[in-house]
């Protein structure tokens, strides 16, 4: 399945260094998933919210650990939902898996990790190589300034003070232009990257008790090198804290320290739900409001995380959205006038 042309592809960086390095047995140390957003919207159009998030969660599972196990209690734990509401969702996920010799392959997934593993195995071959071939010049070429410079000693001796007056000679007749681009170029090598360590931190929720900055900075720091988008983190923080703002949690224990947070990959999680909202056109704050309606119509139990429920000053929930679940402004149940 080749990628629809104007559909962007994401990369969704799921490992630090330490931990692809540590990867055994399948070779693959590439901590990003292609993800093509294009693909993906078009296949998974009969999905709810909760089947969305139940399969990205399958889906980055699978690329950092191999094919699941077809065990039920196995598969709810890596969606993240309890053992009945996975069971429910179990038969609409089950197409785009194959379940063979007991466990849930995915055809797409197997082909980009084989891609990922034969260009880490080329990698590796050509490292090695051009290391060998390195520590050879290198030997070459001091075996042969040793020898120039013992040959010079020999036949043209000269007073230490000559030396260094042929050497500023030599400074001095350079080519000022030549001398400006040896400098930039010195420093454009020695210029440190600007990390956006600062934005990640002003994003992330403040909590109560202790959260180390230093740590926290060398992780995302880490991170970023391996090739993660620092953009990615950032919006995932901000994600977090528009989460824990309507949970009313911002500033107390339940807030984790932010080097937790890193470490733990927690940001991977609001990194999906992000990447969902942004493929389908809308904001994440839209797709969980929708989500509240759906779940009031069907059980009259409003999500304490969605605001005033339908009815009471302050609903943000439009009446197109109320109409399409079957209700009306103020949160009753359409009559058949009403709907009409």
């Amino acid at each position: 399945m080749e990628p629809r042309k104007g559909f962007p592809l994401l990369r969704w960086r799921l490992l630090d260094q330490d931990q692809a390095q540590q990867r055994e047995g399948n070779g693959l140390s590439q901590p990003w998933f292609p993800f093509y957003v294009g693909d993906y919207v078009r296949d998974t159009g009969r999905l709810t919210t909760e089947g969305h998030g139940a399969y990205l969660l399958l889906m980055l599972d699978y690329w950092a650990n191999g094919a699941p196990p077809d065990d039920d209690e196995i598969l709810a734990s890596i969606a993240r939902l309890s053992l009945e509401a996975w069971l429910k969702l179990r038969s609409k996920l089950v197409p785009f898996f194959s379940i063979t010799d007991g466990r849930w392959t995915h055809k797409r997934i197997e082909k980009e990790r084989q891609i990922a593993a034969e260009k880490h195995e080329k990698r590796v071959t050509a490292g090695k190589a051009g290391g060998e071939a390195k520590a050879k010049n290198k030997q070459n070429s001091s075996i042969a300034t040793s020898n120039a410079d013992a040959l010079l000693y020999q036949s043209q001796p000269q007073p230490q003070p000559l030396k260094k007056e042929l050497s500023r000679s030599i400074e001095v007749d350079r080519p000022a232009s030549a001398q400006i681009d040896l400098e930039e170029a010195i420093a454009a090598k020695v210029k440190p990257e600007t990390s956006r360590f600062e934005e990640f931190w002003t994003a992330y929720p403040r909590r109560e008790g202790p959260n180390p900055r230093k740590p926290a900075e060398s992780k995302f720091n880490a991170l970023v090198k391996t090739g993660l988008d620092p953009e990615m983190l950032i919006n995932a923080a901000k994600k977090l804290a528009m989460d824990e703002n309507g949970r009313g949690n911002i500033g107390t224990r339940f807030i984790p320290q932010a080097v937790t947070w890193l470490n733990q990959q927690r940001w991977s999680d609001h990194a999906a739900v992000a990447a969902l909202a942004d493929a389908a056109g809308t904001t994440v704050s839209e797709l969980q409001l929708e989500s509240a309606v759906k779940f009031y119509a069907r059980t009259r139990v409003w999500s304490r995380h969605a605001g005033p429920e339908p009815g009471l000053t302050g609903c943000k929930v439009p009446a197109e959205l109320l109409a399409k679940y079957g209700l009306a402004p103020d949160g009753r149940k359409a009559t058949a006038f009403e709907s009409a």
